[in-house]
């Protein structure tokens, strides 16, 4: 209802009792307190339903509308608009997933380190932690009718997922909703709440976010006024490698492999590389850093880091490892888990999250990604935990894109993609494995009577009972029809990949650098053959590569050379990275024993139309 319409049928109720107001649309709430002389008692005229300035009179209901981090009770843009949510008005609140007092266990049973964490409890654990909650008020109402309380309701799919507090002098105390009421002294001055989320969204058709907090205003039975505003729970959104870094993890395990990954974050300008202790290698694989976010003072994003624990699930256990997620969470840092026990364990690869990258920001066909696109292995026999799907899917604004990797021994998209920062239209380009080019490479060093060098010199492979020499030399690597057969093969499949790709991003060829190893069979699928070299840490203008151990021709890895060459023009330095004996052997390389915290940048994605 306009306020004109409110004003017109104000002045034409001026006349009715009050019960007419309330059944004809006025405000009841606007009545004055004490009758008119001659008026039967409950019968008091309505006064009108907007004051002098325009502005909705009796209970208003307040949140950040206006997303400046703060409720400023006589701003018009925190007052108009507040029953919708689009990219110009509605208020955010988190799931409140952290630890801001460090009170929760690091150590200790699946299901009692998933059960702690600051909603949890019906405190607020400290200043910080109130920080963490969205603000909401009741304006100041001094002409509140004699005896009127009030009452506070959400959307009823979320009644589960919020809390909602009320401060009472310094202090917060949960109100249960069901019983607690705002007394007519509350209203009269106005009451300052606060809304946190006590989980994510997990699946968006049984609820998708949002929410509609309602006071109504009562007088016994008869409802005198009420109000409401339109919220949205901060999705859970995951950084590109185009994001700045922050730290990096490794597993303590490796001193060699960890000496160059800190050689390489130092160079970067990060802190110490932080060593999870664990004896699983594959840092990358068991969480994933994402983020929730909401206005903070000033309109700035405050953000919160949130850990997915993998959904990595057989023999009745999760992934040890993936309890890092608990050991990480702390201040402004909080852990979430999603996982269907029963899920067959003979596609738990997809799980790890080397098969969960985040495409870049870009727009094509008309179309506009603000904050990327998840990019994941998936094919419809061969899939990752559905449980952990359907709550990725149902953030809604990373539109999840899906590539074939069910031809790889492990299956992740990291194997054979990777993006970087570059000056293009869009800001990133794609490294993508080659192994046509691998082979060209080889090719021209037998052209130029080289083809006795040495690959892979001094190091070892796993035989079938024991280690053996993994030396060879270029002519005999061109020999093994085995290698050559399944390189082919896997350029198709990467072709195929980088198709879907293409098309779901508009990717030009000048956008996409070809990074040269071949792949060798095993188990009936494929793996890298020469360390992949795509498979590093994005670190800004510096990229930390497994070293390649390919022939050395005049003092120089030929492998490196052209890897380094294809980086130089974009102004990105390579780090070299021994991975061999940890991880290459073992069908992984750096960036699944990595892991890397990163700074979001388009944290705000209330104001990218999201």
């Amino acid at each position: 209802m306009t306020d004109s319409t409110r004003r017109a049928r104000a002045s034409l109720l001026l006349a009715f009792p009050l019960a007419c107001a309330v059944a004809c649309g006025g405000s009841a709430s606007d009545a004055p307190s004490t009758p008119p002389p001659g008026a039967p008692p409950g019968e008091n005229p309505p006064g009108p339903t907007t004051g002098p300035d325009g502005r909705k009179a009796g209970i208003v209901l307040l949140a950040d509308t206006n997303r400046s981090g703060a409720i400023e009770l006589d701003a018009a843009d925190e007052e108009a608009g507040r029953d919708t949510w689009d990219a110009k008005h509605g208020a955010v609140f988190l799931p409140n997933l952290d630890d801001d007092e460090g009170r929760c266990p690091k150590t200790g049973k699946d299901d009692v380190l998933a059960a702690c964490f600051d909603a949890a409890d019906t405190v607020v654990n400290g200043a910080d932690d109130a920080l963490d909650l969205a603000p909401l008020r009741t304006r100041p109402w001094p002409t509140v009718p004699a005896g009127v309380t009030a009452k506070l309701s959400v959307t009823e799919a979320a009644k589960d997922k919020v809390r909602l507090f009320k401060k009472r002098g310094a202090e917060f105390e949960a109100l249960d909703l069901a019983t607690a009421e705002l007394t007519e002294d509350e209203l009269k001055v106005g009451v300052e709440l606060a809304l946190e989320g006590t989980d994510v969204v997990r699946d968006a058709s049984a609820w998708d976010g949002f929410l509609d907090v309602t006071i109504t205003a009562s007088r016994g039975a008869e409802v005198v006024d009420s109000d409401k505003v339109r919220m949205r729970l901060s999705p859970v959104m995951t950084p590109s490698h185009l994001d700045a870094p922050e730290q990096i993890y490794t597993a303590n395990v490796d001193d060699e492999f960890n000496a160059d990954v800190a050689a390489a974050s130092t160079a970067a300008g990060l802190p110490k590389v932080q060593e999870l202790q664990t004896q699983d290698v594959w840092a990358q694989d068991y969480f994933e850093p994402a983020f929730v976010s909401m206005p903070g003072p000033g309109g700035a994003p405050r953000v919160m880091h949130l850990n997915y624990r993998s959904a990595n699930y057989s023999r009745g256990a999760l992934r040890a490892a993936g309890r890092a997620v608990f050991t990480l969470r702390g201040k402004d840092v909080g852990a979430v888990v999603a996982y269907d026990p029963k899920h067959s364990d003979s596609m738990d690869t997809l799980n790890s999250f080397g098969n969960f990258e985040t495409i870049p920001p870009f727009e094509h066909a008309g179309k506009s990604y603000p904050l990327g696109r998840v990019l994941r292995g998936k094919t419809a026999s061969f899939y990752p935990d559905p449980a952990f799907v359907t709550l990725v899917e149902s953030q809604k604004v990373q539109e999840p894109l899906y590539v074939d990797t069910s031809w790889l021994i492990v299956g992740h998209v990291d194997e054979f993609f990777s993006f970087i920062p570059a000056s293009t239209p869009r800001g990133w380009a794609l490294l993508v494995a080659d192994p046509v080019g691998a082979k060209a490479i080889l090719d021209g060093l037998t052209t130029k009577g080289q083809g006795a060098a040495t690959v892979f010199k001094g190091k070892k492979v796993w035989g079938e009972r024991s280690e053996v020499a993994a030396e060879k030399t270029v002519e005999q690597i061109l020999a093994d029809t085995e290698v050559l057969s399944t390189s082919q093969q896997a350029a198709a499949k990467i072709d195929a990949a980088l198709s879907v790709l293409r098309a779901a991003t508009g990717l030009a060829d000048d956008e996409i650098v070809r990074v040269p190893f071949l792949f060798e069979p095993g188990y009936g699928r494929s793996v890298a053959y020469q360390p992949g070299m795509v498979n590093g840490i994005s670190l800004g203008k510096r990229f930390a590569s497994p070293r390649p151990h390919g022939p050395v021709v005049e003092g120089k890895d030929v492998f490196e050379k052209a890897f380094e060459d294809l980086l130089a023009p974009r102004g990105i330095t390579v780090h070299w990275v021994e991975d061999w004996d940890t991880y290459h052997r073992n069908l992984g390389e750096v960036h699944c024993g990595s892991n890397t915290r990163r700074t979001p940048k388009n944290a705000a994605f209330w104001s990218l139309g999201r």
